[in-house]
């Protein structure tokens, strides 16, 4: 029995562009710097330059966004169990701050606060080291 045309044709193996598509996607999503990149994917230092106005730019940027994106996620997840997520999330993100209360009805005692400064520069003298005039 002889195969027709439209019988199952053997898949095609993948090209150089798409292996390189793939690689740098993964790249980006691994947020490596572009000079490892750079390294990674055997180009000239020169390519490096250049590289943001290709496609091999886009498919690096494309994976980097979904890295970042991927991050974000984790991070809204952990700041569900996690306070200290959470807030810097509100700092980053909803730009909240800590208030705290200044309590300015206690005098500061800027003789102690000097006295001490001295007694603290006095441990650091060298015993035995007398400038002479």
């Amino acid at each position: 029995m002889a195969q027709s045309k439209t019988a199952e044709a053997e898949p095609k193996a993948p090209t150089r562009k798409q292996l390189d598509t793939a690689t740098l996607m993964a790249l980006g999503e691994a947020q490596c710097p572009i000079n490892e990149v750079v390294v990674i994917m055997g180009w000239e230092k020169r390519h490096g330059d250049v590289f943001h106005h290709t496609w091999e730019g886009k498919a690096y940027y494309r994976g980097r966004a979904q890295g970042l994106r991927a991050l974000r996620e984790a991070q809204f997840e952990m700041a569900k169990k996690s306070v200290p997520m959470a807030t810097m999330l509100g700092r980053l993100y909803l730009g909240q701050t800590e208030q705290r209360e200044q309590n300015e009805s206690v005098p500061i005692d800027y003789a102690g606060i000097a006295q001490r400064i001295r007694e603290k520069i006095s441990l650091l003298a060298i015993p035995g080291d007398t400038e002479t005039d």
